[in-house]
């Protein structure tokens, strides 16, 4: 590359917990990273093909110290979110999490990405149309897409109204002084902001040279996102990251 690096452009407040969670272990074993999302918080065309594409096919997992492939939508899982968000059911979906994150952190066993919709049945909804096959082409995903953004307003009545909020969790699985430590870090906010604020700050690092790493990478790797420089950047636009389980 250039003068400076290029991140892959990504979930940067996944990755940089990510970051700030390995930087406090001696060892990392495994690392969960789950979101919730509500169609109450966000209705644009593009979100809801973004929820068809993950939630099809076979996407990638990290397990056993290797990449493999699971089926999207599989492995239902309930996790705890902060307020109000709660419970979410979460699924295997598809997104670079468990490819990037072990290039960048070595000696990991297990990364997994999961995540859902706070309406259960949008993500029952969204299991049977790929099960069915209406969404393994780009064609069928956009004649889809089109056609439940315009039904979404009366889908949404169908079960209970989701909050419009979404949420971000990551647990960080590993060894300090040679002890098992787990530590969750939390954000909760509106998509909007969670997707664009993060996003932004790294632009602003990379082009006041706070990013000393050339080449193409993702923002966890060494050399990239200083993680509490990020964080107190987060903060200071209303952002705020809650470390829910602290070493124990």
């Amino acid at each position: 590359m250039g003068e400076r690096g290029i991140w892959s452009v990504g979930p940067f407040y996944r990755y940089e917990k990510v970051r700030k969670g390995a930087n406090q272990l001696d060892e990392v074993d495994e690392i969960n990273v789950y979101w919730a999302g509500s169609s109450a918080d966000s209705k644009g065309f593009a979100v809801v093909l973004h929820t068809i594409h993950i939630f099809t096919g076979q996407v990638p997992s990290f397990q056993g110290g290797k990449e493999i492939k699971v089926a999207a939508g599989s492995g239902r899982r309930r996790v705890q979110f902060l307020p109000p968000l709660g419970e979410v059911s979460m699924f295997h979906l598809g997104h670079p999490e468990p490819v990037t994150i072990p290039r960048f952190i070595r000696g990991l066993k297990t990364v997994t990405l999961m995540g859902g919709l706070t309406e259960e049945f949008l993500n029952n909804l969204a299991i049977a149309i790929t099960r069915l096959g209406l969404t393994n082409t780009p064609g069928k995903k956009q004649v889809l897409g089109r056609l439940i953004k315009r039904l979404l307003p009366w889908l949404e009545k169908i079960g209970p109204s989701g909050t419009p909020v979404s949420g971000i969790r990551v647990d960080i699985k590993g060894k300090k002084d040679g002890r098992p430590q787990h530590l969750v870090y939390q954000a909760v906010d509106h998509m909007n902001n969670l997707t664009g604020v993060p996003l932004s700050i790294g632009a602003l690092m990379l082009g006041q040279g706070q990013v000393e790493r050339t080449g193409v990478f993702a923002p966890e790797a060494d050399g990239a996102i200083d993680p509490d420089a990020f964080i107190a950047a987060l903060a200071e636009r209303g952002i705020s990251v809650h470390n829910t389980r602290g070493l124990e």
